[in-house]
């Protein structure tokens, strides 16, 4: 079960204890320090507890502006890697248009720091991030 590390009014970050992993859930659209002040919080929560496991449902996002996908790529993803991350779950928005930006996105993010997937609904990406060791 999830329990809610922060509760913001545009996202969420819950965590897992029993399969071990961190949720950003959005729940509004929301871009720029906004954005990555979240996605910090998320880092942050993950660090606290030594997880190794993330699960981002980005359904309400329509689309990451390049600013924010250039920020993921050279700042994001470093410190989520010294962070410990390691297995990292995304579900697919409803728009096609952030459907194709998070795609296009995943194929940078696939790197050596971590394991990345896709998956179109949440129970798929927790059966996943559950078969993955701590």
């Amino acid at each position: 079960m999830e329990q809610v590390y922060l509760s913001a009014d545009k996202y969420d970050v819950c965590f897992n204890d029993a399969i071990q992993y961190v949720t950003m859930r959005f729940k509004a659209h929301i871009q720029g320090e906004e954005y990555r002040a979240s996605l910090l919080k998320g880092i942050e929560c993950l660090q606290s507890l030594g997880y190794t496991k993330w699960l981002i449902s980005s359904s309400s996002l329509i689309v990451i502006n390049s600013d924010d996908q250039l920020w993921i790529m050279k700042e994001w993803i470093p410190i989520s890697f010294r962070a410990g991350l390691k297995y990292f779950a995304a579900l697919l928005p409803l728009s096609n248009t952030g459907r194709n930006t998070l795609e296009n996105m995943g194929l940078s993010l696939s790197n050596d720091s971590f394991t990345f997937r896709f998956f179109e609904d949440e129970s798929s990406a927790i059966q996943w991030l559950s078969l993955q060791p701590n």
